[in-house]
């Protein structure tokens, strides 16, 4: 009796121990490469490794795993849950979403990835979604804070379309829309009359001086309470000056 009991106990044991354990949740996500993109990277983001992503997509990535290009489409599995976040700078507190088009953040939005507008600025933003500008730019592959317009960003958080909560109510009247004016030849003339003015070629991340005088105007952006006019000048490039009461006046039809 005693053998036969101890049979049937090691026998329930032993089925205990080799019963197969349920496989741990799993999805999958499919991720368009950007710009500055590796394989290691996008895994990274989703807690996978380079290996089986590349095992996945091999036949749309092609033979060589280091090569990818952007705007291809990899399907990439995600598990980093509630318990594990992706491996990116902490972001602000009040979670990761979008608060809405705020000053210098009013680019759109698709799924996680966000289209610069004119006037946008990095730290604005991080701001606009709740994550750490430095967050945006390890996600993307950014050595610098510098923007162009078009240029698309992954917000790293937001792995799908999340609902945005509803607003709180406003305080303050709501940031004013970008405004946009292009002028007729000689319609509009700023007069510089300090000797040294910097202006910006947002296009090359550049800036040069110009020195006192007129110049015809080509267009006005307002952007918030900050107007920028672009300048004829020597140059293939826009030449942005920011407007000033101080040092500048103008001539013509000038407004917006």
């Amino acid at each position: 009796m005693y053998h036969r009991f101890l049979f049937m106990t090691m026998t329930i044991l032993l089925g205990i121990v080799t019963m197969p354990l349920p496989a741990a949740a799993q999805t999958y996500v499919n991720v368009t490469v950007q710009r500055g993109d590796t394989l290691a990277k996008i895994a990274g983001r989703y807690c996978a490794s380079w290996q089986e992503v590349y095992s996945i997509n091999q036949q749309t990535i092609g033979p060589d795993p280091g090569r990818i290009e952007a705007g291809q489409v990899l399907t990439i599995p995600s598990r980093c849950g509630a318990a594990t976040s992706p491996p990116v700078a902490p972001s602000q507190p009040g979670g990761v979403y979008d608060r809405g088009a705020i000053s210098q953040a009013t680019g759109t939005l698709n799924g996680p990835y966000y289209t610069v507008a004119w006037g946008d600025d990095m730290f604005a933003i991080g701001q606009r979604f709740g994550v750490a500008a430095v967050a945006i730019m390890q996600a993307n592959g950014l050595s610098g804070a510098a923007l162009d317009v078009g240029q698309t960003l992954i917000i790293p958080g937001l792995s799908a379309p999340v609902a945005t909560p509803a607003p709180p109510v406003p305080t303050a009247a709501p940031p004013q829309q970008i405004q946009q004016r292009n002028f007729a030849h000689g319609e509009c003339t700023i007069n510089l009359q300090r000797n040294t003015n910097t202006y910006f070629t947002p296009g090359s991340n550049s800036s040069g001086v110009l020195g006192g005088g007129g110049y015809t105007a080509l267009e006005v952006v307002r952007s918030g309470n900050v107007t920028w006019y672009n300048l004829a000048v020597p140059s293939s490039l826009p030449s942005w000056i920011r407007a000033d009461s101080s040092s500048y006046s103008t001539s013509g039809n000038c407004g917006l």
